[in-house]
This record gives structure tokens, sequence and C-alpha cells, in this order.
């Protein structure tokens, strides 16, 4: 069972504390400190450390109940809850013992015992429930805690069970242990045994009667694997995962028996009893109450829909209180046990990807867990959620009043009243959006491997919610009509809390498409004084009338997929679209007016589709088989033939014969009726071909596989392929293209292989030229050779001496974004280096300087004249001069500890999210000279965002923490 941080991070931390000088009484940890782990040193470093200020979240496993106050683990703090009016839980007060996650919270007298995993046993008061205080410790894994008397019985993982004494709670120490077969993670005491539950180690019974000396009596496997556990009187009531909930006799200790099972439909983890019932934390999003009346015939009486993650479970009185590790505490009404009905939640977020924050309101992205949640921070001492979204967002860019989340596509949500977030709009990205940006109606998304894509979402909406939200809000001053509220919303939308409809459904203002720059380049075909290439999922249309510097003129709106080849007819182009090799489509795009291609037409394939040549009024479409397909009337294609090959992967026209190479070799078919070729001759090839092309009576076909070559195949007689020349030259290849005397070959990582066919007998390899990409594609037009060479972008090549091509032009669009922000008429995008991109015309945006020098860019600040990157490799901060755009500089570098994620700027100060090591505070006072001068530890930082003093950050395992800045920091 993983109850810790990673191996390599606790040989790390065990290497710090071996390493740290040992000044006074422990200079390196204080059992009444915030944090556990420090890097020696720092704190006497820095002068103008973050001070805490507030929480809210992270993963919540349990709670505890005593009178109106709910004790609650959110993340690594134990967290107390005001539970007076069940219908609106407060947070009061929390305290963090370690950064070890809490699993489970024993209550005796003033004081809480916390389970916190791998950092042990901590005694906290809780005396003053506003502001509990750690006052001690015991260290060894703690997974769950019972205490009785002057004992606190821990089910410790792997290392079974555990007895300490806290007769002096100050001052708790170990007595007694007892290793028991599996991962004991439940217990509960009754008279003189501790049952404990150990997973797939069954249900254990240990007597306690000398706890110093615990031993095992008994011992039983339930059904499924053993999680939590409760006991009344004769009977254990055992959560058993996905065996539901087991009943299992101990009125004979040493011989424990299961007498009754009710299954559950998903993952039984805690039950808590009350009233001759069970309640079962039935994980992913149900509370089930099962009557025990009859231990030996147990049944579900009734159920109610709870946040995904489902916990744990205690009974107060007439409530079930329910924690969800990604979503809150529910407080749940069970007057009627047969409708129990959900009252009142705590919003909390269990893990925060991404945060934005506007005034007294914070919106957190927590990625796969579903909720996009809206928090106040009115007092930033005791956040409170507000609002939730089922939005499964890891980004949100604010542009009130609506929030842009990223969810690998886009959604739109309006934030008008942020108690009430809606959803407004959908756009279907090509790549995988992390990041965005806005400027008044346009969205400039950081797509991933499809680069910068530009969108228009009109801003001429109020941003108003509707009244048919889907988002459910508790702050009615009555309780009955709540509790009918809930029911009547459990009637109307059975199973779920937050209603999410599908995508179409759902919105009806999706942004539209405006413009996009980045990409994989792979296809190529040139057109007079144009060149037609895919840009990842789009067409782009390049004016190469000076091949030194082919310009970007227009584009198409993303297709669903990737673009796998382009043929261009008159004023059509007809772009061969693969669906993920399961089915393709041909997409007919007008080009009458190339800044503007538009679509007019399409055509579905039955398979992947590779390949395609146009030949007068005919479309010859390799799939897996070799489709003919009338353009007559380009704006509706007809299919008029088709026959069988065996994995088709090029295709040529000459005359009255369509050449094909496949994977047994080279075909050849009569298209006189091109509504049914027919095959009339046929060349084995023995690796099977991989690209064809015809020059006179020649045909030029590569071999793929071991047997890789350029051979060269006679069709004087078409009918009698004969080869007559062969070159051993290269391993893989993917397309071919002649000129007069020479054949240019491209061949993925290494380039463009050049051969001397004038003999065609004996060709012959002239030359190589080398491309930094993956060359998919070559053309030939008059003096030059393009080569769509994937990530670098487009290579214009001179032909001025066919056997030595040279470079002279380079398209290459950014091929990752991994952030982007927008300043005035510029979008600084950044992943593979940093792109500055002028969108005066957003429809054909323009690089118009770039920083290379640094790679794996996380993310990007803008503040004056300077950009702020954050990277990977090296890890740290760069700070990048753009005064002059075109040109910018590195003028400074400061290394982090861990690695850069995030990145934010205020007056004289960047802040960075950097992982395990937390925020670091890094003065620019002089951009030359970046230096860190303050830090605040977290489990893990994943993003940082900045408001007057406050510093917000979004951690992997605590959620939410607020953090303020000294006095001495004043933003206006």
């Amino acid at each position: 069972m993983r109850i810790g941080r990673p191996l390599w991070f606790v040989c790390l931390f065990a290497w710090l504390v071996a390493s740290a000088p040992i000044t006074g009484q422990n200079s390196f940890l204080s059992p009444h400190q915030d944090h556990v782990l420090f890097v020696p040193g720092l704190i006497q470093r820095f002068s103008r450390n973050p001070q805490f200020v507030g929480h809210l979240g992270g993963e919540m496993n349990t709670v505890a109940i005593s009178g109106t106050l709910a004790f609650m683990g959110m993340g690594a703090y134990l967290t107390v809850i005001d539970a007076s009016i069940p219908i609106s839980p407060t947070q009061i007060g929390h305290v963090m013992p370690s950064s070890g996650l809490v699993q489970d919270v024993a209550l005796a007298g003033d004081y809480a015992y916390v389970a916190s995993a791998w950092a042990g046993l901590y005694v906290i008061s809780i005396a003053t429930p506003t502001a509990p205080l750690v006052v001690g410790h015991a260290p060894g894994n703690a997974v769950n805690v019972t205490v009785v008397g002057d004992y606190a019985y821990v089910a410790a993982g792997d290392d079974g069970l555990r007895v300490i004494s806290v007769a002096n709670p100050t001052a708790p120490v170990e007595v007694g242990i007892f290793d028991t077969l599996g991962n004991a993670i439940g217990v509960a005491v009754a008279g003189q045994y501790a049952y404990v539950t150990a997973e797939r180690g069954g249900f254990r019974i240990l007597s306690i009667a000398d706890p110093t000396a615990p031993v095992e009596i008994g011992s039983m496997f339930p059904r499924g694997d053993a999680q939590g556990v409760a006991v009344a009187g004769e009977y254990a009531y055992v959560a058993s995962g996905y065996g539901g909930l087991s009943i299992i006799s101990i009125a004979n200790p040493a011989a424990p028996y299961q007498v009754g099972f009710c299954d559950t439909p998903k993952f039984a983890w805690g039950v808590a009893l009350a009233g001759g019932n069970a309640y079962v934390a039935d994980s992913f999003s149900m509370l089930r109450v099962i009557s025990i009346a009859d231990p030996t015939a147990p049944v579900e009486v009734g159920s109610v829909a709870t946040p995904d993650g489902t916990k744990d479970v205690v009974m107060a009185g007439e409530y079930a209180y329910v924690t969800s590790r990604h979503d809150g505490l529910s407080v749940v009404s069970t007057a009627d046990p047969s409708a129990p009905a959900e009252i009142g939640f705590l919003r909390a977020p269990e893990m925060v990807q991404d945060l934005a924050v506007a005034g007294p309101n914070l919106y957190t992205a927590t990625g796969w867990l579903g909720n996009l949640k809206v928090i106040s921070v009115a007092n930033p001492a005791a956040p409170r959620g507000i609002g939730a979204i089922s939005v499964r967002a890891d980004g949100v860019t604010l542009a009130e009043p609506y929030l842009y989340a990223t969810t690998g596509d886009l959604e739109v949500v309006a934030i008008a009243n942020p108690a009430i977030p809606e959803g407004v709009g959908f756009y279907n990205t090509p790549g995988h959006t992390t990041n965005t940006a806005v400027a008044g109606d346009l969205v400039f998304l950081a797509d991933g491997f499809n680069g910068l894509e530009i969108v228009r979402f009109p801003r001429d909406s109020t941003g108003q919610a509707s009244s048919g939200s889907n988002s459910l809000t508790h702050d009615a001053a009555d309780l009955t009509a709540a509790v009918a509220t809930k029911a009547a919303d459990a009637a109307q939308e059975p199973g779920a809390r937050l209603f999410m409809p599908t995508i179409s459904q759902r919105f009806t203002r999706n942004p539209q498409f405006v413009g996009h720059l980045g990409d994989n380049i792979d296809t190529v075909t040139i057109s007079h004084t144009l060149a037609f290439v895919n840009m990842g999922r789009h067409l782009a249309v390049l004016d190469i009338s000076n091949p030194v510097n082919p310009l970007l003129i227009g584009q198409t709106a993303p297709f669903p997929d990737s673009v796998q080849d382009i043929e261009v007819a008159g004023e059509y182009a007809y772009v061969l679209i693969d669906h993920l090799g399961q089915s393709g489509s041909i997409r007919v795009i007008s080009i009458a007016d190339p800044t503007a291609p538009v679509e007019v037409a399409s055509y579905e394939t039955m398979t992947g589709a590779p390949a395609m040549t146009v030949a007068g009024q005919y479309l010859y479409v390799l799939s897996d088989d070799l489709y003919v397909i009338s353009i007559a009337d380009p704006v509706t294609p007809v299919q008029v033939g088709v026959i069988a090959l065996n994995h088709g992967r090029d295709v040529a026209i000459a005359g009255p014969y369509a050449y094909v190479a496949d994977g047994d070799g080279l075909r050849v078919f009569s298209i006189a009726n091109p509504a049914a070729p027919t095959q009339v001759g046929f060349y084995d090839t023995r690796g099977g071909a991989g690209s064809v092309a015809i020059a006179g009576t020649y045909a030029y076909v590569t071999e793929v596989g071991a047997y890789s070559a350029l051979r060269v195949i006679s069709i004087a007689d078409p009918t009698r392929p004969v080869q007559i020349g062969y070159c051993d030259a290269f391993w893989y290849t993917t397309r071919i293209t002649l000129t007069e005397g020479y054949a240019y070959v491209a061949e993925p990582f290494h380039g463009v292989r050049v051969f001397s066919i004038a003999n065609p007998a004996t060709p012959t390899e002239v030359w190589f030229y080398y491309t930094p990409g993956y060359s998919r594609n070559v053309t030939v037009a008059g003096e030059y050779i393009y080569v769509g060479d994937g990530p670098e972008g487009l290579r214009v090549a001179s032909l001025t001496n066919p056997a030595l091509p040279v470079e002279v032009g380079v398209y290459d669009p950014l091929s990752y974004a991994a952030d982007v922000v927008v300043v005035g008429e510029y979008a600084y995008v950044v992943g593979d280096g940093m792109h500055i991109i002028s969108i005066a015309n957003p429809r054909t945006p323009v690089e118009v300087g770039s920083y290379s020098a640094v790679r794996s860019v996380s993310a990007v600040a803008i503040a004056g004249e300077y950009a702020y990157l954050t990277t990977l490799w090296p890890t740290g901060l760069s700070v990048i001069s753009i005064a002059d755009p075109t040109a910018p500089v590195k003028v400074g570098f400061y290394e982090t500890p861990a690695y850069g994620g995030d990145v934010a700027v205020a007056e004289d100060y960047v802040f960075v999210a950097d992982g395990i090591y937390g925020v670091r505070v890094i003065s620019v006072a002089n951009p030359a000279a970046p230096v860190e001068v303050g830090f605040y530890d977290t489990y893990d930082a994943k993003n940082v965002a900045v408001e007057g003093n406050l510093i917000f950050v979004a951690d992997e395992k605590n959620g939410l923490l607020v953090l303020r800045l000294d006095d001495a920091w004043n933003v206006e």
C-alpha cells in the first residue's frame, strides 16, 4: 500500500537530513511548524518568505464529529468545520501538522488524533477549535486510528497494528506492535479486542488484553478486500471494496465467520452504524443505507448521490457526514433512512491544477476529477466554495464575464453569477490545449503539438446564467425546503450531482475558428506561386513567389483528424484525412481565393487512406484498396470504381495506367475505363513497395523493410514490368519525386537522398540533403525542391545544381505550444523555446521573433520589456528582454531546485511554482541578476497566481493554499 511520497523523494529527504548541520535542538525539523520538509539554510538565507494565510481542499479521506463540529482531513491539513447549521457547513479553523496527507482522525476529549500516512500520528489540541494546535507526535506509518482510554490503536499499512500510549497527549509513545498479514488500513476496538481490516489480508482479530503485547487470535477473509470496519454487539460490519458490505459474527473471536452480505454497485470504502442501519460509503458517488435488522439478511433500503470519490462516513443524530476525496463534505439527512437526502455540502477541491483570481473569487481547475470550482477568498484566512460546474479542466483563464477552461479542448463558462457558473460554449481543438490567453473576443490557445490556435468568441452576451443552471446552491434558510429541493433535483437527475448533458446539446455559442500557426508540416503540393501544406489538422496556403521567404496567407479551420495528402487541380484542393487508420475522408477545398480557403464538399472512405492523386476528372485514392472517384463536379464527388489491394501506399498515373505501390510490390492497372480498373501487370519487390514515380517508360519504386532499395522498372510494356536498375542505399522512405535526370527520395529522420538516373540502368546516389526533422514528402517545382520536414516545417532548397541542393528558405512554425500570453499586438508562445507572434491580423499570425536557447518551457509571464520563462531544462527562471520583439535576448537566469512549472509577476517579484520545492520568490529588481529572496514549501506546487499581496497556490494534494508576502510589499 502506497502511503507516502515516492522512494526517490524519501531518499532525497534522508540525504538532506543527514547533511543538515546540527545546531541547537533539531534545527532541521520542528514538530510544531507547518511544514516538515525544508532545505537546510533556506530560512536563514531568505528574509522575505511568504506567510501562510489560508487553505481549502486537498485529498479528503476522513471526517470525525464532536457536537456541532466536524474535523476533516483536507490534504495535509486537519480542518475544523462548523456544522451547527447542517445546510451550510463552514470552515472555521485548520492546522497542518506535517506534509503527510491526513488519512484518519479520532477524537477524545480536547484532542484530535491524526493519522498522517508516512509522517506518523499527531496529537492536536482542539480546545480552541478556531486555532487547533499540534502538541504531540509519534513517528511511523499511520493510516487509521481509534482511541480507547490511554491508548491509540493505529492501523499502519504494512507495519500492521501499532499501539501508542497517549496517557500524556504531549508525549505519545509506541508501546506495542503486531505485524498483520496484508496492509492494515482499518481498526475498531471493543472490549479486549482490536478488529483490523487488512485489504487482501482479510479481517484480523487481535487480543489487546495486554496493549503492550497484542496477539492475533482469529481471522477470516470476507468477500472482496477488507477496508473500513465498525463493530456492534456480536457482529463486525466490514466495507469490503467491490465485495460490498460483509457482516461477520465475532461471538467467538477465535473463529469469526461471515453470516451475511449486501453487494453495493461500486467500491465499499467506509461504514458507520446507526438505528439498525449500516451506512456505506460506496465510492464513485453513492451513500448506501442497508438495513441490518437481520444481520444474516442485510438489505439496501435507501441511497443518495454523493460526490465522486466517496471515502468515509460518520453518523451524528439524524445526519450522515460523508467525505469525498475529490469534492468536499456532504451533509445527508437520514431522518427517513429510506429516503436520505443531501441537504448541504462544503465544496473543496481535492487537487488544483490551475487557478485564476478576480477580486474576491478564485476559479480552480481540478483536472480529471471533473469539477471546476468557484471559491470565495473575501476572507483569505477562510476560503469557501460557493459554486461549481462539471468541467474536467486542467487550466483556466479569466476574462470577465467568462472563464475559458482548457480540457484538452476549450470550454467557455459564464460567471456573471459566480455561484452559478454556466457552460455556454465549446471548441474542439486539433491538439491538446493546455493554456489560453484572451484579448477582446479572440481566444489564443496553446494547443500542444498543434501549435497556436486562434478562435473568436463573440462577447455580445451579458453572460448571465439561465434559470436552468447546472449547479446547485445551498443557501436557503429553510431546511425542509432545502431537503425538498434536493429530492426534486435527484428525481429529475438520477445519480447526478452536477448535471452535464452532452456538449452538442449544452452549448449554443461555440467559439469560431479565426487563425492558426504551428504543428508539423508533412505534405506539400505546389501550384504556380502557392504551396499547399498541411499544418497539423489544417490546410495552409503559403505564398512562395519568393521561395527564400515563404509567407502564410490563408488556412482552413481544423479538420477532425490528421492530413495525409494534398492534391491541387484548378480552383480546388483535395485533402485526404486519416481517421486514426479506421476510416478516411476527402475534403474538397475551394481555393479560388487562396487567402480564404473554404471546404465545399467531403467524401468518406471505408478505411484509413495514406495517398491519392488527380488525373483528369478522377481522383485515385489509396486506402487498403484503390478507389476511383469522379470529380467532374468537385462539389459532389462520386465513387465510380474500386479494386482490392494489399495495403496500398502510393499511386502514380501515366496515360491510361495507374501504377500502385502496395505491400506486395508494384501493380499496374488499366484505367481506360476508370469505373472498372483492371490489373494488367505486376512486379514483386520482395519487401513491398513504398512509393512510386513515373518518368517516360520507367517506374521508380522505393522498397521498404529489410530489402529497402530504389528499383528502376521498365514499363515500356505495362503488362510486363521488368527491373533494369537497382540501388541499395537506405532503410525507409516515404515519397519519391523526379526531375530530369534525378530522383529525390524523402527518408524520415535523415533528409532527402539525391540519385542520378541519367542512365536508368545504373541509378547512383550522388548527394544527401540533410534536414533536421522528419522528411515525409518532397516536391519539385521549377528550380526548387520543397520538403515537408515534420516538426521542422517546410524546407526549400535551390536546384541550380540538381545534384547539390542548397537550402535557401525555411517556413518553420512553432511545433509545440505549452503556454501563451497576449500583450498588445503580440502573442508570446512557449513550449519549444519562445516564439513571438504578430497577431495584428489574427487570421494570418506571423512569427516575428524567437528565442530557442531554452527548449522545454512550461510557462511565460510578461511584465514591461521582459518575458519570464520557467523551464524544465535547465530548471529555473529565464529572463528575456523583449524590448525588440524581433530579437529577444536572454539577460538573466536563476536556477530553482526542482522544475519551473508556472510563473506569475507582480512589481519587482517573480513567483515560480517549483513542484515539490514549493513557491520560490525571486526579486527581479535587476532583471540581469535575479535573486531568490523567499520561499514557501508545499507538497507539489503546480500553479501560482497573485492578487495584491496575496499569493494563491494550486497544490497537487493540498488543494488551494493562500499565502501573504510581508507588509513591506505594497501593491496598489
